[in-house]
């Protein structure tokens, strides 16, 4: 039986020693975290304050007017109702260039739709609903396309196509 006792009471004893270390060392680890937590919370106040953010709004279209006015809508539906003839009926993408000529200082080109019809075009035909050829030469012509901006104030915006001649068995 004393045995058994004293195992018990050193079995005590050590219980005793770990929650003894347990609670200093958890005070250590709490005091660490406080210094931690403080030294972040200057860290935080020394930096920079960002600028406030102040939106200029000149030469920038207004959020909250429609991008689309009744003007630019109404002139798109009459452009529509245009009954396009020949070549405007084409865009300049579904026509293939197939040659050009230069006869007597003046160059023109025959391009061909998808279905193998040709059409001679020289500078200043229209092509699609707003290109017109604006130039040929030894092997390109450039088609110049206006549209207007709808959220750029209508301002007229041009692309440049360009066409180039390919040679014979090339793609």
């Amino acid at each position: 039986m004393p045995n058994c006792q004293s195992r018990k009471l050193k079995i005590y004893q050590l219980l005793m020693m770990v929650c003894v270390l347990f609670t200093c060392t958890s005070g250590l680890f709490a005091q660490t975290d406080q210094k931690n937590v403080a030294s972040e919370i200057q860290s935080v106040e020394i930096k920079d304050i960002p600028e406030v953010f102040i939106y200029e709004w000149e030469g920038r279209p207004d959020p909250f007017m429609p991008f689309l006015s009744e003007e630019t809508v109404k002139a798109e539906l009459e452009a529509e109702e245009k009954e396009l003839t020949g070549l405007q009926r084409y865009e300049a993408g579904q026509l293939t260039l197939v040659a050009i000529v230069f006869a007597n200082d003046i160059p023109s080109a025959m391009v061909q739709d998808s279905i193998g019809k040709g059409y001679i075009i020289k500078q200043g035909t229209k092509i699609g609903k707003s290109g017109v050829v604006e130039s040929i030469t030894a092997n390109e012509v450039l088609i110049k396309e206006e549209s207007t901006s709808p959220i750029n104030n209508n301002k007229k915006i041009y692309k440049t196509i360009q066409m180039v001649l390919r040679k014979e068995g090339e793609k």
